[in-house]
């Protein structure tokens, strides 16, 4: 694989919500399949739903599928909210339980540098 590693990552971020609270020390949880190519032109971002994670929606990646691993490097990003991402159940104070904010699917997977950081 060119440059961009491949399986379940992760980054932390401090990530501003529309909601004016600002969730600190966020992951975002994501997995990668496929070659990226020399140009990094075959990158597909693919979201998981607020019911779904990233090992969900793996039957549509692959060689030969839907997301095809053959022509693609595809990132699927784990939604806030969904467990693998930072979430009510494994946030940090303040942010955990019964004051999690106001997560809007405009946050998701909402950092202002999604996990395509993890291109050369």
């Amino acid at each position: 694989m060119e440059g961009a590693a491949e399986g379940r990552q992760a980054f932390t971020l401090d990530l501003p919500l529309q909601c004016g609270r600002t969730l600190r020390g966020a992951t975002i949880a994501y997995e990668t399949r496929g070659s990226l190519s020399p140009e990094k032109d075959n990158v597909i971002l693919h979201p998981s739903s607020f019911d779904a994670t990233s090992s969900d929606l793996m039957y549509q990646v692959g060689p030969g599928r839907l997301l095809d691993t053959d022509k693609y490097h595809v990132i699927v990003c784990n939604l806030l909210g969904n467990g693998f991402s930072t979430s009510p159940s494994n946030a940090v104070p303040p942010d955990d339980k019964g004051d999690w904010p106001l997560v809007t699917v405009c946050a998701c997977p909402g950092p202002p540098h999604p996990p395509t950081h993890s291109l050369p």
